[in-house]
């Protein structure tokens, strides 16, 4: 949690993480798939729409076109 003026240390140290990984020859890749999640056991529970983001890190220079990314999955809190 951060306040509209905290954004941009934030930003910045995800910058700063970004920049260390390419340093390490590491390069990232994002994915993004909507959803409907459901949260606790109630079968008439109404699904919330989401939007799910993958990010995967590859060796720079090997990264594919496309990958894949779960249709179903778990969240425990």
């Amino acid at each position: 949690m951060y306040s509209d003026s905290g954004k941009f240390e934030v930003y910045d140290a995800l910058q700063a993480h970004i920049d260390d990984l390419l340093r390490l020859q590491v390069s990232l890749c994002h994915a993004e798939r909507k959803m409907q999640l459901k949260f606790g056991g109630d079968a008439e529970a109404k699904p919330m729409p989401a939007t799910i983001l993958y990010v995967v890190g590859f060796p720079l220079g090997q990264e594919p076109a496309e990958f894949a990314t779960p249709r179903t999955g778990g969240l425990k809190l």
